[in-house]
């Protein structure tokens, strides 16, 4: 595979679940995943980065987000000299910010924080804010803060839905990231901020590289559609987006235009990650707290839900573990303080470049290893069939997930109880559309900042802060077993002992599947025959 912009991908550097069933049985090892890393509690003496955030405060959104608490966690572990970090909440389900914030930390992914730094919540303060508000909704009083003290911001917050109606996303990510940069523009003493977008926002090309793209749209002449048509602009979402595959990256592409236009001369960089997944090393293995993307894909399959997937397995899907996301994201804003160049840096946070895998691979692997950690809330025999046609996969799609739906379905009404399968198709049908333009389509992604980046770094800093994608720093294998355990722990809240149980549901399962195999062939046989004896 070539590009415009650079030669070609390197060859893979991970076994297939073929090359590992011929050579070896490649088993995760529990006892391992479950201790912590010795990355985790390295010394800060001599960092750069960690010096740049002494003293400092930082003001993250989104920070009760997957994202949020993984910046959050690593600032407060290894920059233990940082003066305070600003969360901005929103009130939801009737808690004020402060307890949304209060209830975040029993998370075990701030187990070993609590270890070195007891005393840690007297660094985070908890504001009241909402995105979707003018002024993102924090009192005056708060303003008058975050403008006095804060040094660093880091915008992450995001309505990720990639479906959302569009102009809710436009309120949510476009207005919201406006009042961040008025935010950004009052700071006195501002040292760096990072607006964190997606790979995706400039899904309409093929190739991406690290710089902005046009849109058809500014930002005022969209917020002018949202404000005249309000709800009615629902209903042209397709109209108004074009190319671009929904809402979410359309909304996102047009903020960092907005960003780019607004933050000239200021410390800004523009971070876009690709397919964030689970922990790779800190400070828990295998931490995910969240069924997006490429997880949400692997722990359906896990439970036997998702059995046909409209993928081109032959295509590399570009994942990126989430402490390498943080990393990263913690460093690009230790870095704006060196950028004397007219033009923002941007950085293209991916795989591919320096360690691809294919989307067949990932999935296949993901199955071998799920199976070893296996789970008692799987309603069916794991398995997966890639098809590439869209009108294959419709078909497949029927007589894999519907119409065993329906079947259950109308046992279920039967037996008096009330029908959910259909509804939950229904449900991962729109989930598994919204992510087509990923698992069909073939990007070719620029990173050449992201890799100056790392190579700008001390050896001390690229062990606090390690970021780099390379074949010899992250192996697949031995990442999609954490990502495969940490699902079962984390997500499906099983733990290991569950194993040898959920291991024998398994094997009815499988049998079950077996004996309707045979089943639905003999009825095709039966039914071959039977129009044959037509003629």
């Amino acid at each position: 595979m070539t590009s415009s912009f650079w030669t070609a991908y390197p060859s893979k550097g991970y076994k297939t679940v073929n090359e590992l069933c011929v050579n070896s049985e490649d088993t995760i090892d529990l006892n391992s995943f479950k201790e912590i890393d010795e990355c985790v509690h390295l010394s800060s003496e001599g960092s750069k980065v960690v010096e740049f955030y002494n003293g400092k405060s930082v003001l993250i959104t989104g920070g009760l987000g997957f994202m949020g608490k993984l910046i959050t966690e690593k600032l407060l572990r290894t920059c233990k000299n940082i003066a305070t970090i600003y969360l901005i909440v929103r009130p939801k389900r009737q808690k004020d910010a402060a307890t949304r914030v209060e209830e975040a930390f029993s998370d075990i992914l701030f187990s070993e924080l609590k270890k070195v730094h007891p005393e840690f919540k007297k660094k985070i303060v908890a504001i009241e804010g909402d995105l979707s508000l003018p002024g993102i909704g924090i009192s005056e009083e708060n303003r008058r803060i975050i403008n006095d003290k804060v040094n660093i911001i880091i915008h992450g917050a995001a309505s990720v839905k990639l479906n959302e109606n569009i102009s809710s996303s436009i309120t949510t990510n476009l207005l919201g990231t406006i009042e961040i940069l008025k935010v950004v523009k009052s700071c006195k003493n501002l040292s760096s901020f990072v607006y964190i977008s997606t790979v995706y926002s400039n899904s309409v090309h093929r190739e991406i590289e690290e710089k902005v793209y046009f849109t058809p749209y500014s930002a005022d002449e969209i917020l002018k559609l949202v404000k005249d048509e309000g709800k009615k602009l629902d209903g042209k979402s397709e109209w108004i987006i074009g190319s671009w595959p929904n809402s979410y990256t359309f909304s996102k592409a047009i903020s960092e235009n907005t960003v780019m236009k607004e933050c000239s001369g200021l410390p800004v960089c523009i971070f876009r990650p690709a397919i964030i997944t689970a922990t790779h090393r800190e400070p828990v293995k295998g931490w995910i707290n969240n069924y997006y993307g490429a997880v949400g894909i692997i722990a359906l399959s896990q439970k036997g839900l998702i059995r046909c997937l409209h993928i081109n397995p032959e295509n590399f899907l570009e994942i990126v573990p989430g402490d390498f996301v943080a990393n990263a994201i913690i460093v690009a804003a230790y870095n704006n303080q060196f950028n004397t160049s007219a033009s923002m840096k941007i950085y293209n946070f991916v795989s591919s470049p320096q360690n691809p895998i294919s989307k067949g691979d990932l999935s296949t692997l993901a199955q071998y290893y799920g199976h070893q950690v296996a789970t008692s809330q799987s309603i069916w025999h794991p398995f997966n069939i890639f098809i590439e046609n869209i009108y294959v996969y419709w078909i497949c799609s029927f007589l894999l997930h519907n119409l065993p739906a329906a079947l259950q379905d109308v046992l279920l009404v039967l037996s008096g109880k009330k029908p959910k399968l259909l509804s939950t198709y229904k449900n991962i049908h729109k989930f598994t559309k919204s992510l087509a333009f990923v698992t069909t389509k073939d990007f070719q992604i620029q990173n050449n900042n992201v890799q100056k980046l790392w190579d700008s770094l001390s050896i001390i800093d690229q062990k606090i802060f390690n970021f780099n994608m390379s074949k010899s720093n992250i192996n697949w294998n031995e990442y999609i077993k954490r990502l495969c355990a940490g699902i079962k722990l984390y997500l499906f809240k099983e733990e290991f002992d569950t194993i040898p149980k959920a291991r024998k549901h398994l094997k009815r399962l499988e049998f079950y599947h077996v004996v309707s195999q045979i089943i639905f062939i003999f009825i095709i046989m039966l039914m071959c025959f039977w129009i044959y004896s037509l003629f």
